[in-house]
């Protein structure tokens, strides 16, 4: 739980006291080995290594339909 704390103090201090909208999981890992908590300029140095910030939205989704698909089979 330390670790994800820490991520989490670095990111909202990066960027005065707000978390990204629509951040993700992947956004946090790569923030995190880029030692990049600043969003713009995690984006920017995104686009210098030729990464979409987006590219696994697609994947997100898919997760995301199958916890609620998952939810009404099994609602407790």
């Amino acid at each position: 739980m330390g670790r994800m704390k820490n991520i989490f103090i670095e990111l909202h201090n990066a960027n005065n006291g707000n978390i990204p909208e629509g951040i993700t999981p992947d956004d946090l890992v790569r923030m995190k080995e880029l030692e990049i908590y600043n969003w713009e300029e995690y984006e920017k140095e995104l686009k210098k290594k030729g990464i979409d910030s987006r590219e696994n939205d697609n994947e997100q989704v898919n997760v995301e339909k199958n916890i609620e698909t998952k939810k009404k089979k099994e609602p407790f």
